[in-house]
């Protein structure tokens, strides 16, 4: 008679997900500001250059004197952030909406959800290819890449350049993901309802 295969290791509970979000959520904010929980800006470059983006322009509107200008380029008479622009809009959706996004809120949130992504591709991957592995393999990969990768560098470092790299890792690590659903199963990967 054929060997009857073992039974998949169970997988990890949307409770113990929500644990590890918070604890690592919590971990970022006290490294990141030194146990202060300071969380204003630190360089505040892509929030000058949402206001120039609500003003209708892409340059920041403060000249020299006006604040702290370093890194910018300056060209006929503006200043221009020389990153990439989406954190920007970002920034600009949050003054929409009433709030104010800091830079160092920003990295910390880039950071912590391309680790929480991060994490759904190990659950992924190990639920696909290895249902035998223990569920504490995905949860280790997940502090490692949050803690001991350059992800842990532009998260905990709440700067200008560091928000473009970890919007960037956040949105390639959204569409790894994407992807890797969209094999197991083609199809639109968003479902919209439809019309009655």
């Amino acid at each position: 008679p054929p060997a009857v295969p073992p039974p998949p290791a169970p997988d990890i509970s949307r409770c113990r997900k929500l644990v590890l979000a918070g604890a690592l959520l919590l971990l970022y904010s006290g490294l990141a500001t030194w146990g202060q929980f300071d969380f204003s800006d630190l360089m505040g470059y892509y929030n000058l250059l949402a206001d120039g983006f609500l003003a209708g322009h892409l340059h920041v509107g403060p000249t020299p004197d006006q604040g702290p200008l370093q890194d910018m380029i300056p060209y006929r008479g503006h200043y221009y952030v020389q990153w990439g622009p989406f954190p920007a809009v970002l920034h600009m959706a949050a003054k929409l909406f009433g709030g104010r996004l800091s830079d160092r809120v920003a990295c910390l949130l880039a950071g912590w959800l391309a680790s929480l992504v991060f994490l759904e591709i190990c659950l992924y991957l190990r639920r696909r290819f290895f249902p035998l592995l223990s569920a504490c393999v995905p949860v280790w990969f997940f502090f490692a890449f949050a803690l001991a990768t350059p992800t842990a560098i532009v998260s905990l470092r709440g700067t200008d350049y560091h928000e473009t790299i970890a919007v960037a890792a956040l949105g390639v690590m959204a569409a790894f993901w994407a992807w890797l659903r969209y094999t197991a199963a083609p199809g639109p990967l968003l479902r919209w309802p439809s019309p009655a």
